[in-house]
């Protein structure tokens, strides 16, 4: 603050004393920079002194003068100040855009997030990730899609990162809360953050040709084996017959298989009878596989009913009857 003790209006320049390399303005009130002021008897006026300080000064104690001559009359006054340079402090902040990612298990979960240095120094910041289950894995990548240990910040800059956690393929759906944190130096912050990990549901038949031959009046049985080739448990699995044609009784053992693990086959074994009297031909007997996660699956069983052998036998027999008397008439009376 500069303040008029004369009597009378007096005409001043400003000047500045600073060590070598260094740059200053001294400013009013609104900002504009001040070289020369001109002041009423007990007129006051606010000055900002801004020091702007080289990157490369060394820590110490530096003088710093504001001085101030007069036109008419002529005097001179001169203001010191001392500058203590001392070593900056980074300091480090987490900016997640999305604190909770839902992925499939198998897959690789992304949650973007800002790295700012609001410090007076630079900064080499290290990353670490705590509460992930074993078989998981993380990195962090740049906005280049770099995968990067250690991100260099400058003061008053900010880094566009993505933290990627990738999903063992066999894990069952459920939330980990995971907590985030940057460090440099003394500085050091942490951010929440959680994983959804969602269910992949899939099932397979491992039985390729559903084909089966019987006779009347017999049973047989048939193997349907069906594989989880997702990657998380399925419940209460069971094979049910839909459609029957008359004739037949189906019985499925076993009625329900209650956990079938990813990787898994369960195989239901189908017994068929048939009665005495069914005609043979083609028959087709329907039924559906369900899951408590998957919609049901349907499939048609080929069931082919053929002669029973003694039918056969009668048959040639008489075939080779009907051929031998034929030949008979033949002989007898072919060449009359």
């Amino acid at each position: 603050k500069v303040t008029n003790t004369l009597s009378k209006t007096f005409t001043a320049d400003l000047a500045l004393g600073l060590p070598q390399g260094w740059t200053a303005t001294l400013q009013d009130q609104n900002g504009n920079a001040v070289s020369t002021i001109q002041l009423d008897p007990q007129q006051s006026i606010q000055l900002l002194l801004k020091v702007y300080v080289p990157k490369d000064a060394e820590q110490a104690s530096y003088p710093v003068q504001v001085k101030i001559t007069g036109r008419d009359p002529y005097f001179t006054e001169t203001l010191a100040f001392q500058v203590n340079i001392v070593a900056g402090t980074p300091n480090v902040a987490l900016s997640l855009n999305a604190p909770h990612v839902d992925a499939y298990a198998g897959a690789t979960a992304k949650f973007p997030f800002t790295l700012s240095n609001t410090g007076t120094a630079d900064c080499l910041a290290s990353f670490n990730l705590s509460g992930l289950p074993n078989g998981y894995k993380w990195q962090i990548t740049d906005s280049q899609g770099n995968v990067v240990s250690q991100v260099y910040v400058k003061a008053g800059s900010t880094a566009s990162l993505t933290l990627a956690v990738t999903i063992p393929p066999d894990v069952e759906p459920t939330t980990i809360p995971l907590a985030l944190s940057a460090s440099c130096g003394s500085s050091v912050d942490k951010a929440q953050l959680s994983l959804g990990v969602m269910g992949t549901y899939k099932l397979s038949f491992v039985t390729q040709s559903f084909y089966l031959e019987i006779v009347p009046g017999s049973t047989q049985t048939f193997q349907i084996q069906v594989q989880n080739t997702g990657y998380s448990s399925l419940t209460n699995l069971n094979l049910a017959f839909t459609s029957v044609p008359s004739g037949f009784t189906v019985n499925v053992d076993p009625v329900n298989v209650l956990v079938l693990k990813p990787g898994d086959t369960a195989t239901f074994t189908v017994t068929i009878t048939t009665t005495g009297d069914i005609n043979t031909g083609d028959y087709y007997l329907t039924f559906v596989v369900r899951a408590d996660q998957l919609p049901q699956t349907s499939r048609d069983l080929h069931v082919y009913v053929k002669p029973q052998q003694s039918m056969v036998y009668v048959a040639l027999v008489a075939v080779l009857l009907v051929v031998g008397a034929l030949y008979f008439v033949y002989r007898r009376f072919g060449r009359r």
